[in-house]
């Protein structure tokens, strides 16, 4: 069972998490429930390669809403995430 501790402030929530291995995440993330990533590289016109800060499972993201910055109708649901890109 994975133990999570979650402390909420203005700006950002801090997050430290225990996996059922005892392994120790960190994260760091905006109040406003946005995570942000880095996109490296455009593989296809639906599919991007993303640098993330932190060891995160397969599928972490998938079912997430993301969008491009600065541009008001870049949305699209992630499907899959592949932890080893």
């Amino acid at each position: 069972m994975w133990q999570i501790w979650v402390d909420t402030g203005g700006t950002f929530t801090d997050c430290i998490a225990v996996s059922p291995e005892g392994e120790w995440v960190e994260a760091k993330v905006l109040s406003s429930s946005a995570l942000r990533v880095r996109v490296t590289r455009v593989q296809s016109g639906d599919t991007f390669l993303i640098r993330v800060p932190w060891k995160l499972p397969d599928d972490f993201f998938a079912g997430f809403t993301c969008r491009i910055l600065g541009k008001e109708k870049a949305w699209a649901e992630v499907v899959s995430f592949d932890a080893e890109y």
